[in-house]
């Protein structure tokens, strides 16, 4: 009989702590005793949702040409393509650029934080609702690879829809199918006991503007606020050198993961079998940004992965290149709206041999 009971232990011992893990999900229990983590940036890619699906249905019913942008917050500029500053940057550009570049609608899926696993996920989505663009623009960076972000553990659980892993179980890495299954058998298992932190707040608090303030206007008059280099508000300088100490830190060591390297490849392919162009595009950073990361070892293990990646590299634009190209930015990782209008051009230019 005691044999037959201890057989039983750990049985309950496991539905005990499930029952307990499910507690969590009680409304006055995350208030109170879960701490709020980077899950709500993933929340649209998780649900696949797109909150801006109509405008996209009144694009394609006009009939005109369409880039689908995807990216982290770097790319928000693509969101006011049809800002009084985005226009007036276009229309100082040479005849021939303005011509290409008014026939384009550009359509911006940027997550803050977000790597290519964001961008594969997105991509599959409206492409399944059959939105097929004359386009696609993947923002690529160190930061697409980046296994030392602090969003990485975070976007592989949230980015990632249950369904869409179990349905493209033999193209995403197994550790990442595996994280997946576990974080929804067990909910705490990617949760942290306790309240909001101060670094918590100052990320969401900086961030929120890209999920829940930008790109849900369909024609924005007005684009936020950027400054040329050397002439930057000194009340932006907390939140520069807080961004800058981040940047410098999550670079520290930095290795191209293997594991996300794989959701590029699959970027690729699947334009490929869609038929679509693609380029993929390292937005610029600020001269004070580029310092910190090339003290660092990303410079070198980055262009090493540029030149072990030829089918990308022949579809990558780098708005670095040339010097000051960019003039410029929000803040040391975000450059100015005036950027993503001059850029726009040099990125079609990429399509136009294929």
């Amino acid at each position: 009989m005691k044999r037959k009971l201890s057989v039983f232990i750990p049985i309950l011992i496991l539905l005990f702590l499930f029952i307990v893990d499910k507690i969590a999900l009680l409304p006055i229990i995350v208030d109170c005793c879960i701490q709020p983590g980077l899950e709500i940036f993933f929340a649209s890619s998780r649900n696949n949702e797109f909150s801006v699906e109509e405008r996209v249905n009144k694009i394609f019913a006009q009939r005109k040409k369409v880039a689908f942008s995807f990216g982290s917050s770097l790319t928000y500029g693509f969101y006011f393509s049809k800002s009084k500053e985005y226009l007036a940057v276009s229309k100082k550009l040479t005849p021939e650029a303005q011509e290409k570049s008014k026939e384009w609608e550009i359509i911006n899926f940027g997550i803050p934080g977000s790597t290519v696993i964001s961008h594969y996920v997105r991509l599959s989505q409206i492409l399944e609702r059959r939105y097929k663009p004359d386009l696609i623009l993947v923002e690529l960076a160190p930061n697409s690879f980046n296994a030392n972000s602090p969003w990485y553990t975070a976007e592989i659980v949230n980015a990632i829809p249950l369904e869409f892993a179990i349905r493209h179980f033999s193209e995403i890495p197994f550790e990442h199918l595996r994280k997946i299954v576990i974080s929804r058998i067990f909910v705490l298992s990617n949760k942290k006991l306790g309240l909001p932190n101060e670094t918590y707040n100052l990320l969401y608090g900086y961030f929120q503007k890209f999920i829940y303030g930008y790109g849900k206007q369909e024609d924005p008059e007005t684009s936020p606020k950027s400054f040329r280099i050397g002439e930057e508000r000194i009340a932006n300088a907390f939140v520069s050198q807080f961004l800058l100490q981040a940047l410098k830190l999550n670079f520290t060591n930095y290795k191209v993961a293997p594991d996300l390297a794989v959701y590029a490849n699959l970027l690729l392919a699947t334009a490929k079998k869609e038929k679509i162009p693609i380029v993929f595009w390292f937005p610029a950073l600020h001269p004070l940004a580029k310092k910190a990361v090339s003290e660092t070892n990303t410079p070198t293990l980055w262009d090493k992965f540029l030149k072990d990646s030829p089918e990308i590299s022949k579809r990558y634009v780098d708005v670095n290149q040339p010097e000051n190209f960019c003039d410029e930015f929000m803040d040391p990782m975000h450059m100015g709206v005036s950027c993503f209008a001059k850029s726009f051009p040099r990125i079609l230019e990429k399509i136009e041999h294929e």
